[in-house]
């Protein structure tokens, strides 16, 4: 996987119609960008059966990790954290951990997401709660929005934290994107990222 720009994580058994629209993203993405390399985790015979439909996608930039479970949406965080390790969600998340990819994307369980990271990942120094964030657009360009959680546990302290967030994504805005979020990243249809950790983490909305 040397000579490759990133490394992304896809937890590819997110959210409805998965992994096909997965792994269509993936294919659209690829036409753009072929400098990418995408570990997908989740059941494998269906991934492969997926994969079959995109001339683009091969062993030359990606790689499938077999996952026999997954989180369903429905699942509660504490269901989804009992799921388990083998999970498609979990062993993408690990790979960031063990520094086997440099992102990870889902569509799946937005909570479970969430919680599963702050117990892999770090947070970054003096953060204690990630935020959701959402590119909105406005006349002038575009609007970053936070927090788009459903956070009832919050206090002024938080507030602090998030507006600390937020300043250095906004000095950071035109660089902090290597992959040019906003343009090509657009094929995945994306709706919403997680700040506060010490990795990325991409949530989308595949329709």
């Amino acid at each position: 996987m040397t000579g490759f720009d990133y490394i992304i994580a896809v937890d590819a058994m997110g959210g409805d119609n998965s992994p096909n629209k997965i792994v269509e993203g993936i294919s659209l993405f690829l036409k753009e960008d072929k400098n990418i390399f995408f570990n997908i985790y989740g059941k494998e015979d269906l991934i492969k059966k997926s994969l079959e439909k995109f001339s683009n996608i091969s062993s030359d930039n990606c790689k499938i990790f077999n996952c026999e479970t997954k989180i369903e949406d429905k699942n509660s965080v504490r269901d989804a954290i009992k799921v388990g390790k083998d999970s498609s969600m979990w062993r993408a998340i690990d790979s960031v951990k063990n520094k086997e990819s440099h992102l990870i994307i889902s569509s799946g369980n937005t909570g479970a997401l969430l919680v599963i990271s702050k117990l892999l990942i770090k947070m970054m120094d003096d953060i204690d709660k990630p935020a959701i964030a959402g590119l909105w657009p406005n006349l002038k360009g575009t609007s970053i929005v936070l927090d788009l959680g459903a956070n009832i546990e919050f206090n002024e302290k938080n507030y602090i934290e998030f507006s600390k967030i937020l300043h250095f994504l906004s000095l950071q805005y035109q660089s902090l994107w290597p992959l040019h979020l906003t343009g090509r990243m657009a094929h995945f249809n994306l709706q919403r990222f997680a700040l506060g950790f010490q990795h990325l983490i991409l949530i989308m909305l595949l329709e």
